[in-house]
């Protein structure tokens, strides 16, 4: 869309009468933050920050047992974490409570 009244770096002013011409002949256009042109050619910047978040994506699925460890450490860590503080509460060592999870754990899951 043109407006009559606008101001961009190309013009270089609030109200230019070439600003129809220039950007009807298809230099400028700007869409959802993304400089094209309107005859459909992408900019540099946009084939670049596709490389960059194809490249993303490659190395997380290239590391996704890393990512699953992590992630599975995450939520033992966040499920032990009510155990370490009632022992730090009573003045337990972390090391003693959470422990005591641990080997609470294996031993109900040896009995079943």
């Amino acid at each position: 869309m043109l407006a009559t009244v606008h101001d961009c770096s190309i013009c270089a002013g609030p109200s230019c009468e070439d600003a129809r011409d220039i950007h009807s002949r298809g230099r400028i256009g700007v869409d959802e933050g993304v400089i094209i042109s309107t005859n459909g050619a992408v900019s540099w910047a946009t084939i670049g920050r596709i490389v960059v978040a194809g490249f993303g994506i490659w190395v997380v699925m290239e590391t996704w047992r890393i990512w699953l460890l992590l992630l599975t450490a995450a939520i033992v860590a966040a499920a032990i974490m009510p155990a370490a503080r009632w022992g730090d509460r009573y003045r337990i060592p972390r090391i003693v409570a959470v422990s005591g999870v641990y080997l609470g754990g294996a031993f109900q899951g040896c009995t079943q």
